[in-house]
């Protein structure tokens, strides 16, 4: 029981820590991002088991700087509004970047959103946090 809390508590924190910059990276774009068009130039869907991923490689150019291609993953519905079968249908997109670093950047409309992460993983590593608390706290009862 105490290692499952443990890991309860690892696993809490670590996907706290993971719904927290994704927020803060979501709201910094939103104060200081600069927004500018993006080309898709290829895209994917992957499907495992319990999920399908997409991503599209998406070329932009941040102002005054060389031409970006980078990975993106986004949202299945931005994927379907851009793709038709096995092509690309809609090939223009919004990219928000950050002025100082322009590889720091997101999908208008189309970057998945990972603040619904926050409150279960806070209540996993909250649990794991009692739970190791009253495990580390019982007097160990000898075997007779």
């Amino acid at each position: 029981m105490k290692t499952s809390m443990i890991i309860a508590l690892l696993l809490g924190g670590i996907f706290t820590v993971v719904a927290c910059m994704d927020m803060a990276k979501q709201a910094r774009l939103e104060k200081g991002g600069v927004t500018t068009d993006g080309e898709i130039m290829s895209g994917e869907s992957r499907r495992s088991r319990r999920s399908t991923n997409y991503k599209f490689d998406i070329r932009y150019v941040p102002e005054g700087k060389s031409p970006i291609t980078k990975s993106f993953s986004v949202t299945s519905s931005f994927f379907n509004q851009h793709t038709a079968g096995d092509s690309i249908s809609n090939e223009m997109c919004q990219i928000r970047y950050m002025p100082d670093n322009p590889e720091d950047a997101i999908v208008v409309g189309g970057t998945s959103d990972m603040s619904w992460m926050l409150w279960p993983a806070a209540g996993v590593a909250l649990v794991g946090l009692v739970g190791s608390g009253i495990c580390l706290t019982r007097k160990a009862t000898p075997v007779a």
